[in-house]
C-alpha cells in the first residue's frame, strides 16, 4: 500500500510539473516589466528539451510580430525580440510541441538603465534633498514619468527595502525582486541617482518609456563587481544576465579611495566596464559614472588623484561622468538631483547624439611658462563662484579664493593666486609645491563656465 501511495504521489508530482509547461524566467520577467527597444534578450525554462519555441509580441498596430528559437537539452530557451517603443503590450511564449504557453501583460518597450555601485548609488529617494526640492517633493514627482523600476539589490543611507518615509498620502517603501511603476509610495528605498536620472531622461523623451534596474551594495570595492569572478558580480549581476540595457550608471569609489588604491583602480575600473559590456552582450554599452566629491586622502603626496583614476574609463568609447566636488561635501551627499541632471547631459550627448554641452571647462593643456603654470581650457567663459552647497559667493571671485590650490610635500593645501585671461588660468610657480589643483575637494570656490553653469572637472598639475 505504501508503495502504491508513493507511486501515486510521484505521478501527481510529475503531472503537476509537466502541467506548468513553458515559462519565462522569474522574477525578472513578469507583468509590468520593460524591455529594451530595438532588441532585447528574452529567456525562460520548461520548454521541451531541444524543442522549438515561438515568442509572439503585440504592442499595437505596426509593432507586433514573432521570433522563433530552439530550447537546449534542459528546456532552457532564449530569443531576441526586436520591437519599437511602446507603453504597454503583451508577450507570449509557446512550446511548439506541447502548445503550452505563458503570457506577460502590461509590458513596456523603451530604454532601460542598469544602475550599480556602492552606497552612494544605494542612497535612497527618502533622503534626496536639493536646494529646491525635498525628498517628499522628489517622490511626489516620480509618478509623472511612469518609470518601470526593478530592485535587484541596494543598500545605502535612506535606501533599500527596509527603509520607509512619509509622503503625501501615506508611507513610501520599496520591495525587491519585482517590477513596479515608480510612484511616491513604492520608491522611497530606490536609488535616487538611478531613479532621478531615469525620470529626467523620460521627461526629455516623452515618447520613449524608460526603465531602470538597481543592483548595488554599500562599502564595496570595484573588484567585487568585476567579471568574471567578483563576488558581488556573481551574486547581484549574474542573475540579471543576459538582460539588454541601453546604458549603465555607476557610483562607486569611496571604498577604493579610502584604501589609497588609485593606481590599481585606474586599471580595474576599465576592466569592469569591458567585462560588463561583454557579459551583457552590448559591445559598446554606454557607461556613465559619478566622480567622488572628495578623494578621502587618495591624492598627493601619496599617489595620483583618484579622479584621474576614475577618468581612466574615458579611454574607452561611449563613457562619461558627472563632476560633484562643487555640489556637496559629505560621505553620502543628499543632493542627488543635481548629480542626476549632470548625468542626463552626458547621456543626451553620448547616447542620443544631442548637441548639448555636458561638462564644464576642461583642460586641453597644462604647462610651465615664464614662471607660471598655465592651464588652457576648452572655453573662455571662465568665472569663479561658490558651489551649490559648498562655499559662499561673498568669498569668491578673488585671485586667492581657493578655486586653485597649492599642495606641498606634506599634503597641506593653500590658496594659490591665479588670473583668468580668456581661456587660460595662470598660477605663479611655487618651489615648495608638489602639485597645483583646480576645483579640488579643498576648494570653497570653483571655476565654472558662465555660459552653462557647469564646473570644471577637478584637475592637477605636477611641476616636477
Amino acid at each position: 500500500m505504501a508503495n502504491a501511495d508513493y507511486l501515486a504521489c510521484a505521478l501527481l508530482l510529475a503531472l503537476s510539473w509537466n502541467a506548468e509547461g513553458i515559462s519565462f524566467s522569474t522574477p525578472l520577467f513578469s507583468d509590468g516589466m520593460i524591455l529594451q527597444r530595438g532588441g532585447a534578450m528574452v529567456w525562460g525554462k520548461e520548454a521541451t528539451a531541444n524543442g522549438d519555441v515561438t515568442l509572439q509580441f503585440d504592442f499595437g498596430q505596426g509593432n507586433s510580430g514573432s521570433v522563433s528559437g530552439t530550447a537546449d537539452g534542459n528546456g532552457t530557451w532564449m530569443v531576441n525580440m526586436k520591437a519599437q517603443a511602446s507603453t504597454s503590450g503583451t508577450i507570449t511564449i509557446t512550446d511548439e510541441k506541447t502548445k503550452d504557453h505563458e503570457m506577460l501583460a502590461n509590458v513596456a518597450v523603451g530604454d532601460v538603465l542598469l544602475c550599480g555601485g556602492q552606497s552612494n548609488m544605494g542612497f535612497g529617494m527618502c533622503g534626496a534633498q536639493s536646494k529646491t526640492q525635498t525628498p517628499a517633493e522628489a517622490l511626489g514627482n516620480v509618478s509623472k514619468s511612469k518609470i518601470r523600476f526593478y530592485f535587484q539589490s541596494g543598500s545605502g543611507p535612506n535606501g533599500g527595502t527596509g527603509v520607509k518615509c512619509n509622503v503625501a498620502g501615506g508611507v513610501s517603501r520599496t520591495t525587491a525582486f519585482n517590477w513596479f511603476t515608480a510612484n511616491a509610495t513604492n520608491s522611497g528605498g530606490a536609488s535616487a541617482n538611478c531613479l532621478l536620472t531615469a525620470q529626467y531622461l523620460a521627461e526629455s523623451m516623452p515618447d520613449v518609456p524608460i526603465g531602470a534596474v538597481e543592483s548595488c551594495v554599500g562599502g564595496t570595492p570595484v573588484g567585487d563587481w568585476t567579471p568574471p569572478s567578483g563576488i558581488l558580480w556573481q551574486q547581484h549581476m549574474v542573475p540579471l544576465l543576459p538582460m539588454t540595457f541601453k546604458l549603465a550608471l555607476w557610483d562607486q569609489g569611496e571604498a577604493d579611495a579610502k584604501r589609497t588604491n588609485s593606481t590599481w583602480y585606474s586599471t580595474e575600473f576599465p576592466k569592469l566596464i569591458t567585462g560588463w559590456r561583454s557579459n551583457f552582450e552590448v559591445a559598446d554599452m554606454p557607461f556613465f559614472y559619478v566622480e567622488l566629491c572628495t578623494e578621502y586622502g587618495a591624492e598627493e603626496p601619496k599617489e595620483d588623484d583618484f579622479w584621474l583614476a576614475q577618468r581612466s574609463a574615458l579611454k574607452l568609447p561611449f563613457t562619461g561622468f558627472a563632476t560633484t566636488t562643487d555640489i556637496q561635501r559629505a560621505l553620502h551627499p543628499p543632493d542627488k538631483q543635481d548629480v542626476a541632471q549632470r548625468l542626463l547631459l552626458e547621456i543626451q550627448r553620448v547616447v542620443y547624439g544631442q548637441n548639448v554641452v555636458s561638462r564644464g571647462p576642461e583642460v586641453t593643456s597644462q604647462a610651465s611658462s615664464g614662471g607660471n603654470i598655465v592651464f588652457t581650457m576648452t572655453n573662455s567663459s571662465l568665472v569663479s563662484h561658490a558651489g551649490i552647497f559648498v562655499g559662499t559667493n561673498s568669498s569668491c571671485g578673488k585671485s586667492t579664493d581657493g578655486a586653485v590650490m597649492y599642495v606641498d610635500k606634506t599634503g597641506k593645501f593653500s590658496a594659490a593666486p591665479y588670473t583668468i585671461q580668456g581661456n587660460q588660468i595662470s598660477v605663479p610657480a611655487n618651489a615648495s609645491s608638489v602639485a597645483v589643483k583646480v576645483n579640488s575637494d579643498m576648494s570653497q570656490c570653483f571655476i565654472y563656465s558662465s555660459d552653462t553653469g557647469l564646473p570644471a572637472p577637478p584637475v592637477e598639475f605636477r611641476p616636477n
